[in-house]
Parts: C-alpha cells; structure tokens; sequence
C-alpha cells in the first residue's frame, strides 16, 4: 500500500511539471509570434534600424528560450508516458483508477497537442499504435517529434 502511494505521489509530482512546462511553452509560442508580427511591422514601416535590431534580438532570445523549453516540455512528456505504460501495463487497477492517473491521461493530451500542433494522424497510423493484445508499448505516446519555432 506505501508503494502505491509513493507512485501516486510521483505520478502527480510528473503531472505537475508536465502542465507548468506546456504552459510556458504555450506562453513562448505566443510571444515569438507576437514579436515577429511586431518586427514584420517594424520592418514594413522602415522604422529605425535600431529598434528592428532589437526586436531581432528580443525574437532570437525568446526562440532561444522556446527550444529550451520544448526539449524540457518534451522529456517531462517522455517520463509521464512512460510512468502511465508502466502503470498501465503493471495492472495496477487501483492506480489506473485514481484520480491521479485520470489527470496525468488528460495532460499527456494536452501536452501532445502543444508538441505537435500541426501534425495530423491518419487512421493508419492511429491503428498503427495500437498493438494486438492492447498492451500499451514505451513510447507510444512520446515518439520523437519538432516542432517549427521559426516558421509557426
């Protein structure tokens, strides 16, 4: 029963980190975008060389940050994925069942859809996930993937 607990606790200490890390990376992609729509008007304008240099500068750190965060928001997926197999694959119905576990599911989609904001699945590949006995594989959920920071 301690065990249980101590994964529960783990189960929601990675949930936890998960949400803030696809929170900042929301947060990030908003700010690249609203910087490069400002350096686009700046650049329009023909403003002052010095403020479009700085609003490059302002573009380059926040992009900076944002690879940072995406491979930070990507490995705290990787972990919760792999902790939700395990339980998953474990029968440990009374883990799968807690509310813990209910969360951790609903931020692995969350956090998928930050990831991979523009990638389509087909059914193939939904089918492809899948394996026969419906056993859940490492990594079915955080294969490897980019996202465009650039070109978003």
């Amino acid at each position: 029963m301690g065990d249980e607990k101590q994964i529960i606790r783990q189960l929601h200490i990675q949930t936890g980190a998960c949400k803030r890390l696809t929170n900042d990376l929301k947060m990030y992609i908003e700010e690249k975008n609203d910087y490069m729509k400002k350096l686009k008007s700046l650049e329009d304008s023909k403003a002052d060389k010095y403020k479009i240099k700085t609003q490059r500068e302002l573009l380059e750190e926040t992009c900076a940050v944002l690879l940072d965060t995406y491979g930070k928001a990507k490995e705290a997926y990787a972990k919760l994925d792999k902790m939700m197999v395990a339980i998953t694959n474990g029968g440990q119905e009374s883990i799968q069942n807690s509310e813990e576990a209910k969360k951790a599911a609903v931020q692995l989609v969350a956090t998928h859809g930050v990831l991979n904001p523009k990638k389509k699945t087909t059914s193939s590949q939904n089918n492809d996930s899948n394996s026969e006995a419906g056993e859940l594989k490492e990594g079915d959920f955080a294969k490897s993937r980019t996202v465009s920071v650039f070109g978003s």
